[in-house]
C-alpha cells in the first residue's frame, strides 16, 4: 500500500467524506482521532487572547470554525491511528505557540526552515526529539545503519516492542507522531562512503550532529563539512559528564578536525584496519583522559571483555538532546556561537558548600585539580591536633598514605594519584600550613608539635591496621620521624628527594632564612599574581627540565595556596646561616629503621643534590635507591610515568 515508516495524508479540499469511509474500511484503524475542532478552538484562542471574557466569545469561536476548510486527515501505518488535524501552517502555529515570546515568530519560522543532519541515533535520537519539539529543523537527515537491541532501552526513547526494528525508523516514526508533515530523509545503511555526497548535495544541511563510533566516518565527514562549510556539533556523553565539541567550518574552512585538539588524527585513521584496542586508545584521545570519569574510563578497557559497548546513561544522554536543540538554536539564530570544547560536570553544577549552606556556583582551584586527574576523588576534612586537616581519598586497595613536599597540599602528587589508585587506597593530607589545611605561624614552626604529631594522630584517626606511606621532600623527613616513633603501624616507606639524610642546603636557600629578606622577596618580585609567569616559575625553578608541561590546573592550584602562606617564606623556615636545622638531621637515627624502604631521587636535585646526601642512604637497613635522571627536585611531577613505574615496582617486590 504505501511505505510503513511514512504517514499517508488526505489533504484539505482533495478527498470526500466516502474516501475517508472507505479507507476505513480498506485499512487496520485501530484508534480515530478527530481533533480538529479541539484544534480550531485553540487556534482561535492563541490568535485572540483578549477575546476570552468577551460577552460573544462562543459567537465569535462558531464563527471561526464555520470558516476554515475541512483539515486533513493522516494515517500512520505502523499503529492504525487516523487523525484528523489543522492544515501544516497552523498546525505548527498551535505547536509552537509556547515557545512565545522566548522564540519570537520570526526566529521560529527560521528555525523549522532549516536542514539539519543527525549521523547516528542513539544520542542522536534525545537531540531529534528536541529539535522536533522546539520546532527546529523541518527537514531532517537521518543516518544509522544499527536495529534496536534491549540493551539500548537504558537511554533511547523506544518501547520492548520496538526491539529487533531499524533505529531509523522508530526515530522517524516518534517524529511523525510529532509532527507528521516533517520532511525526512531516512539513511538506513548508515552514513557511508557511497552515501556521503547525497547526504550533504541533496538538502545541504545547516547543521550536522555526529554521534559515531566509526573513526573513518567521522573523519571522512568532517572532510565534506570542511568542504561544504557545515558545523559539526559532537555530543559526548561520559558517565555523569557531557563533553560538547563544536567545528565552526562555516566559519573557517581550514580549520583543524575536532578544533586542532588532536592533531593530524586523520593520519592515524583514514585506510588503516583498526584493531579494537586501537580504536579505545583513539576513543580515549578524542575525548581527552583527563576527561574521563575514572569507571568509564574502566569501563572502555572492558569493552569486548566483560561489556559489549560503551556505557552510558539515559540522564546524561537526555541532557544532551537538551544542549543539542540550544546549540542549533544559537548557530541557526545567531551565528556568533563560538567553536571549540566544553564539558559540563553535573556534580560540579550540584556542589554543595556546607559552610555558607548553599550551592556552589564556582569551583576551588582544588576541585579542579581533582577534576583534571581522571579517578573519582573525594575531598574530606578532618579535626587533628586543633588544625582542620584537608585531604583526599581515591581508589581501592592496600592503603598508601601520601605527603606532600614544602607546603603545596596534596596536589604535590596529582601526576600520580591516577595510576596509583587502580592499585591502592590513595589518601593524600595537606600537612598543617599546606593547601587548604588549616594555616601555621611559619616563623614560629614547631616541626615536630605542628607537622609529625599532627600526622601521626591522622593516621591514628583514619587507619585501623598498618599503612604504606610515600612523603617528598619535607613529608619525606616526616615519614622518617613515624618510622622512628613507632606510634603508628607502618609497611613499606617511600623517600623522595627526602629531608633527614644531611645537614646540606643550597647557599641560595640558607640566605632566605632571613626573616626580612624572605619577607621583601616574597612580597615583590617573587609575588604570586594569576597575570603572570611567576607561579610556574616558582615551580619550575626546582626542575632539571625548564620546558616541562605543568597542567594549568595545578599552577592555578599552586597559586591560592602561595597567596595565603608563599612557599618561599615556608622553606626560608627549613634552614639557617648553616644548612638545614638542626632538627632535620637524622642520620645518626637511620639505623634505627627496619622498615622495607625505596629511595627516589632526582639526578639533578639542585636543592638537595644526591652528592650530599647519598653517602647516609646505606644507613637504612632494608633501602634499595633508585636514581632518575634528568629530573630535579620533584621528579613525581617532572617524570611521573617513570616515578609512578617505580613505586608499582617496589610493591610488586
Amino acid at each position: 500500500m504505501t511505505n510503513s515508516n511514512k504517514p499517508v495524508f488526505f489533504w484539505e479540499g482533495g478527498y470526500s467524506i466516502n474516501d475517508i469511509e472507505n479507507f476505513k474500511v480498506d485499512n487496520k484503524i485501530w484508534k480515530i482521532c478527530d481533533l480538529y475542532k479541539d484544534q480550531l478552538e485553540e487556534l482561535f484562542e492563541i490568535n485572540n487572547p483578549d477575546l476570552e471574557k468577551d460577552e460573544n466569545y462562543t459567537r465569535k469561536i462558531n464563527e471561526f470554525i464555520e470558516q476554515k476548510g475541512q483539515g486533513n486527515w493522516v494515517y500512520f501505518p505502523w499503529n492504525g491511528v487516523f487523525l484528523h488535524i489543522l492544515n501544516k501552517e497552523d498546525y505548527f502555529k498551535l505547536r509552537t505557540n509556547r515557545n512565545k515570546n522566548l522564540i519570537k515568530e520570526s526566529e521560529q519560522n527560521k528555525l523549522y526552515e532549516s536542514t539539519i543532519g543527525v549521523v547516528g541515533l542513539s544520542v542522536g535520537s534525545h537531540v531529534i526529539t528536541n529539535l522536533v519539539y522546539s520546532g527546529i529543523g523541518g527537514k531532517m537527515k537521518l543516518a544509522d545503519f544499527d536495529k534496536m537491541d534491549t540493551t539500548n532501552l537504558n537511554r533511547l526513547r523506544a518501547a520492548v516492542s520496538d526491539v529487533g526494528e531499524e533505529k531509523t525508523n522508530i526515530i522517524a516514526r516518534q517524529i511523525y507522531e510529532l509532527d507528521p508533515y516533517a520532511n525526512l530523509s531516512l539513511y538506513k545503511e548508515g552514513l557511508n562512503k557511497a552515501n556521503l555526497a547525497s547526504f550533504f548535495n541533496e538538502d545541504r544541511p545547516d547543521i550536522i550532529f555526529e554521534a559515531i563510533d566509526d573513526f573513518e566516518m567521522k573523519i571522512l565527514l568532517r572532510l565534506e563539512a570542511r568542504k561544504k562549510g557545515v558545523p559539526v556539533v559532537m555530543l559526548t556523553n561520559l558517565g555523569d559528564r557531557l563533553l560538547i565539541d563544536i567545528e565552526r567550518y562555516d566559519k573557517n574552512k581550514d580549520l583543524e578536525f575536532f578544533n586542532g585538539l588532536l592533531g593530524n588524527i586523520e593520519e592515524e585513521i583514514l585506510g588503516k584496519n583498526l584493531s579494537r584496542e586501537e580504536k579505545n586508545r583513539l576513543a580515549v584521545k578524542l575525548v581527552g583522559r583527563e576527561n574521563v570519569p575514572h569507571r568509564a574510563l574502566e569501563s572502555v578497557a572492558e569493552i569486548g571483555r566483560s561489556l559489549v559497548g560503551r556505557p552510558q546513561l539515559a540522564s546524561t544522554v537526555s541532557v544532551s538532546g537538551g544542549m543539542g536543540a540550544y546549540i542549533a538554536r544559537k548557530l541557526i539564530l545567531d551565528g556568533d556561537l563560538q567553536g571549540g570544547r566544553r564539558i559540563v560536570k553535573f556534580n560540579d553544577l550540584l556542589m554543595f558548600d556546607k559552610k555558607n549552606n548553599n550551592f556552589s556556583e564556582n569551583k576551588t582551584a582544588e576541585q579542579r585539580l581533582a577534576d583534571s586527574i581522571g579517578v573519582d576523588i573525594e575531598i574530606k576534612q578532618m579535626k587533628v591536633n586543633g588544625y582542620d586537616i584537608n585531604y583526599i581519598e581515591a581508589g581501592e586497595g592496600e592503603p598508601l598514605l601520601l605527603i606532600h613536599g614544602g607546603n603545596i597540599g596534596w596536589g604535590f602528587w596529582h601526576e600520580n594519584i591516577e595510576k596509583l589508585a587502580k592499585k591502592f587506597k590513595i589518601v593524600a593530607l595537606d600537612m598543617p600550613g599546606g593547601g587548604r589545611s588549616s594555616k601555621m605561624n611559619l616563623y614560629d614552626l614547631r616541626l615536630e608539635e605542628d607537622l609529625v604529631l599532627t600526622v601521626e594522630n591522622f593516621i591514628m584517626n583514619k587507619f585501623n591496621g598498618p599503612i604504606s606511606i610515600m612523603g617528598a621532600s619535607i613529608g619525606g623527613w616526616v615519614t622518617l620521624k613515624l618510622a622512628l616513633r613507632g606510634e603508628v603501624l607502618l609497611n613499606k616507606i617511600i623517600l623522595v628527594d627526602a629531608l633527614g639524610f644531611t645537614d646540606y642546603m643550597a647557599f641560595r636557600d640558607r640566605i632566605i632564612s632571613l626573616k626580612p629578606l624572605a619577607k621583601i622577596v616574597s612580597r615583590t618580585f617573587l609575588k604570586p599574581t594569576r597575570e603572570n609567569k611567576r607561579v610556574e616559575k616558582f615551580l619550575k625553578d626546582v626542575f632539571y627540565n625548564k620546558n616541562i608541561n605543568i597542567r594549568k590546573e595545578f599552577i592555578d592550584y599552586f597559586y591560592e595556596t602561595m597567596i595565603t602562606s608563599h612557599n618561599l617564606i615556608f622553606i626560608s623556615r627549613l634552614s639557617n646561616l648553616w644548612g638545614v636545622r638542626r632538627e632535620f638531621i637524622l642520620k645518626d637515627h637511620l639505623g634505627n629503621i627496619k622498615n622495607d624502604t625505596l629511595i627516589i631521587w632526582g639526578q639533578e636535585d639542585k636543592l638537595m643534590p644526591i652528592e650530599k646526601n647519598a653517602q647516609n642512604f646505606g644507613l637504612l637497613q632494608n633501602s634499595r635507591v633508585f636514581y632518575m635522571r634528568r629530573t630535579g627536585h620533584i621528579p613525581s611531577i617532572e617524570s611521573p610515568e617513570s616515578f609512578n613505574n617505580k613505586v608499582l615496582e617496589f610493591f610488586k617486590g
